[in-house]
């Protein structure tokens, strides 16, 4: 009888590297092995370091920090107009906002980017597993999925560097790689600008990775995978 040899172990640095060079062979040597809180872990706290200097170098650029006190303004003015709320209570909310509300904000934003990093590992785990375990039957624990989701959104990593180098360029605030970029003025309160902002390339890049990795770890056939994730996302 032959023997099965074990794969070869995989550093942690070479899971990373392997996520952007050879995303299969990743996710073969995942679902070879037990759960590692490390493969979730790691990952979430890379991209939330990477979002909390992105976030932080934003808003210490005058101009992106003008537009963010524009948008502001522009969604108050529109509350006034409506009746929510007063003249009064716009003057001193723009008030705040030239002095101390553009702290408020960017620690908030600097909190949020590490937090929701190491959250959202958790939702697309859970949505790995519903599709693995209910869709397709298979014996797939929850960990894993959260494991899968954290090592495919590595690909924030880039996302957000590029979203910061393209913002600082172009000194446009939502600038990134996404069909948004072809409108001559984006505007945050249009839902289909902020439609066409949703089809991104790190996005439709991760939901790739998302499918791969959950066929890899259920033993099935990628296209049926990446079609219900698809669907999913669409």
């Amino acid at each position: 009888m032959t023997s099965v040899e074990p794969p070869p172990p995989m550093s942690l640095g070479s899971r990373i590297l392997n996520l952007f060079a050879a995303p299969g062979e990743l996710f073969a040597h995942l679902a070879a092995n037990p759960y590692n809180v490390v493969n979730w872990l790691v990952p979430a706290a890379l991209v939330g370091l990477v979002g909390l200097v992105v976030n932080l170098a934003i808003f210490n650029n005058p101009g992106l920090v003008q537009q963010v006190r524009d948008l502001q303004d522009h969604e108050m003015q529109k509350r006034v107009d409506s009746g929510r709320m007063s003249a009064a209570q716009a003057d001193q909310a723009r008030e705040f906002m030239g002095g101390p509300g553009i702290t408020v904000i960017k620690v908030a934003g600097s909190i949020a980017a590490v937090i929701g990093a190491l959250l959202v590992p958790f939702w697309w785990g859970l949505v790995c597993w519903l599709v693995g375990r209910f869709l397709f039957r298979a014996p797939m624990g929850y960990l894993r999925g959260v494991e899968v989701a954290a090592l495919a959104g590595l690909v924030g990593v880039p996302s957000l560097l590029v979203t910061l180098f393209l913002s600082l360029g172009l000194g446009r605030l939502g600038a990134g790689a996404h069909l948004g970029m072809l409108l001559p003025q984006f505007d945050f309160s249009n839902r289909a600008h902020l439609a066409l902002a949703a089809v991104n390339l790190f996005s439709l890049w991760q939901l790739a990775l998302l499918a791969l990795g959950t066929a890899r770890l259920i033993g099935r056939p990628l296209v049926p995978v990446a079609a219900v994730f698809l669907g999913l996302w669409v």
